[in-house]
């Protein structure tokens, strides 16, 4: 099953363009933050977010500013979303009440919205756990019904484990072959690399990469799904865009 986003389009065409002016009052809270990660942008880049970006609001007007990170988070599901608490901003219970699809992804920013406590607020995010990765695969193709065994693959990754799968080799085709091309062994691959990535960025969950046989298979992962080296892949901050990047090599959504 392909998933077609015309977000995703690397041309910008006229009915992108429209679409995106017609978002900028909606959007004119955010602020952009992308690779280097050297300065915070106001301008909405068009036709779409590179892939490590930061969606970033203030809070003077939480209850807006809200509306406005779950439209762009719609439009750029592979964004970071990110709140800027201030003396305005409520408990941020509250605000997690409003989004709940965000709850366990958000990053939040304390002090002047610049461009490195926005991204040191990202890397207090906590590592990715197989569940969250499932959770949001599965929204992002729109096939809840598959996000339970993503978990177990993911899960599966994540902790290293190996030996039998729960079900038949067999059966983990038959269901997987109905979102893409990649199988079972992929998506436990994918699980591990996209933690370790995340937690690349953690200042307290780093994952520890001396051994060689591990780093070796990271930069084997990088380059089949990927396509693109580690030592590049290592820099991005998150862990979104390395489901979003494997799903456009494979060409599960287009």
């Amino acid at each position: 099953m392909l998933v077609n986003n015309g977000a995703q389009s690397n041309e910008p065409t006229s009915e992108s363009q429209s679409d995106i002016k017609a978002l900028h009052h909606t959007l004119a809270a955010l602020a952009y933050l992308h690779a280097p990660y050297l300065a915070v942008a106001r301008q909405i880049p068009a036709p779409m977010l590179p892939l490590g970006s930061v969606i970033c609001v203030a809070t003077e007007d939480w209850a807006s500013d809200v509306i406005s990170l779950i439209t762009a988070s719609e439009r750029w599901p592979w964004a970071i979303p990110c709140i800027h608490q201030t003396a305005a901003c409520p408990e941020l219970s509250l605000i997690l009440n409003q989004i709940p699809r965000f709850a366990d992804r958000l990053a939040v920013v304390e002090g002047a919205r610049s461009a490195l406590n926005i991204a040191n607020a990202v890397r207090h995010r906590n590592t990715p756990t197989g569940y969250l990765m499932a959770r949001y695969l599965s929204m992002r193709l729109g096939v809840r019904e598959f996000e339970q065994i993503f978990d177990e693959l993911f899960t599966r990754g994540a902790h290293g484990k190996t030996g039998p799968y729960l079900r038949s080799r067999s059966w983990y085709s038959r269901q997987l072959s109905k979102v893409g091309p990649l199988t079972a062994h992929d998506w436990q691959s994918i699980g591990e690399m996209t933690q370790v990535l995340g937690g690349l960025q953690s200042v307290s969950n780093s994952p520890d990469l001396r051994d060689v046989e591990r780093l070796r298979r990271m930069r084997r992962y990088a380059r089949k799904y990927l396509e693109m080296p580690w030592r590049a892949a290592r820099v991005l901050l998150g862990w979104e865009w390395v489901i979003e990047r494997t799903l456009r090599a494979c060409e599960t959504i287009t």
